[in-house]
């Protein structure tokens, strides 16, 4: 590969992670996001690129396939994720061979979300251990988008609840798993003669 190839090419990368931070940051709908920056990725690093997630329950459910134009030689993926990608998200250890990259999607408090896979395909590309670099940044912004996400429909359904609660007769009190009272209702502090602002 000559200089001015291996130039395009670095700049090519450059501007995939930069256009898929922009995307990635533009919406909490992490799911049309992620699937936006995967059709990105085939476009011109990858033949697939994969985003499995990790359920609540354990299992992991495959979220995003995207697919650059097939050709009869390029590899076929299926619905569910494979067990190397498994693999990655439970152990949360990245793999790099010439054809695939996969990734943990390590969010904030160092918890996987998933992971995100690119294949390469039959056109030639191969990926090294320079690829790493880039591909994390991408994996950091993904896993951070989904994190936020679910930050946001968590306070969102908090600040309901808190809401709900305000309203109720009986009196209610929430805590914490580390036994902090997190919500002291109107109807507590009436039954007890507590004011919240004392018990919180």
């Amino acid at each position: 590969i000559t200089a001015t190839a291996k130039a395009r090419d670095r700049q090519r990368k450059i501007d995939f992670v930069a256009t898929a931070a922009s995307v990635l940051a533009s919406s909490l709908d992490y799911k049309k996001t992620l699937k936006e920056v995967a059709g990105l990725a085939v476009r011109d690093l990858a033949s697939w690129c994969v985003v499995d997630l990790l359920e609540e329950d354990g299992r992991v459910k495959r979220l995003v396939a995207e697919r650059a134009e097939p050709s009869p030689a390029s590899p076929k993926l299926g619905p569910e994720p494979e067990p190397e990608v498994v693999a990655v998200i439970r152990e949360q250890r990245p793999t790099v061979s010439e054809s695939r990259i996969s990734l943990p999607l390590v969010t904030r408090g160092r918890r996987v979300a998933g992971a995100l896979t690119l294949v390469a395909g039959e056109d030639g590309r191969t990926y090294t251990s320079d690829d790493l670099s880039w591909a994390l940044a991408v994996a950091g912004m993904a896993a951070l988008a989904i994190d936020n996400a679910r930050l946001y429909t968590e306070v969102e359904a908090r600040a309901d609840a808190t809401r709900v609660l305000t309203y109720v007769g009986d009196g209610v009190c929430l805590l914490d798993r580390a036994g902090v009272v997190r919500l002291w209702n109107p109807s507590a502090e009436t039954i007890t003669g507590l004011p919240a602002a004392t018990v919180l």
